[in-house]
């Protein structure tokens, strides 16, 4: 079986999420997120670039939106989800660790270094984190959270030689859902 937010992961690793920009900015004072529609608070260098696009699955269309603070070249912060098309949201809540297993195989591929892996339960829902490097030299801090009827990722990457990985858990942190 091959979820429909495998999709999710690949794309929120490999492109919106890894999208960086050249400006160079000193840390500033972090704010507060929260997002209505995606029903999520977390704290963000500067207020997240929105984006959303249609993907197509084994399950039907997919929309995946996604909230990215990029405050350099060599660091992203982003928050993405997705609602879990109808048939798999039993499944999901039933069995959440098939669905961390299988999205932990998407997002290493066949390149990257598995450093950390752990199961927790946040908000009252089952997660999942991995942190990992990615070639060249990225390293990439990822939680998973499945709700009801959404399946969430909170995604930070830093260039490995970056001083901004003393944010990486500020910010995975702060991430809360919301009612």
């Amino acid at each position: 079986m091959r979820p429909a937010f495998l999709l999710l992961i690949s794309v929120l690793i490999f492109w919106g999420c890894a999208k960086t920009t050249t400006m160079a900015v000193a840390e500033p004072d972090w704010i507060r997120f929260s997002s209505k529609q995606g029903k999520f608070s977390a704290l963000m260098p500067f207020q997240p670039k929105f984006s959303e696009e249609k993907q197509t699955t084994s399950s039907g269309e997919v929309v995946v939106h996604s909230y990215t603070s990029n405050p350099s070249s060599n660091v992203a912060y982003c928050v993405a989800f997705t609602q879990l098309p109808d048939k798999q949201r039993e499944r999901a809540k039933e069995h959440p660790e098939i669905y961390f297993a299988a999205a932990t195989k998407t997002a290493l591929g066949t390149n990257s270094t598995l450093l950390k892996e752990r199961q927790f339960a946040s908000d009252g829902h089952p997660a999942h984190e991995l942190q990992f490097v990615r070639p060249p030299a990225d390293l990439v801090t990822m939680r998973m959270y499945i709700t009801d009827d959404r399946f969430y990722t909170t995604i930070c990457l830093v260039r490995t030689n970056a001083a901004a990985s003393t944010n990486i858990f500020r910010f995975l942190d702060s991430f809360h859902l919301r009612k």
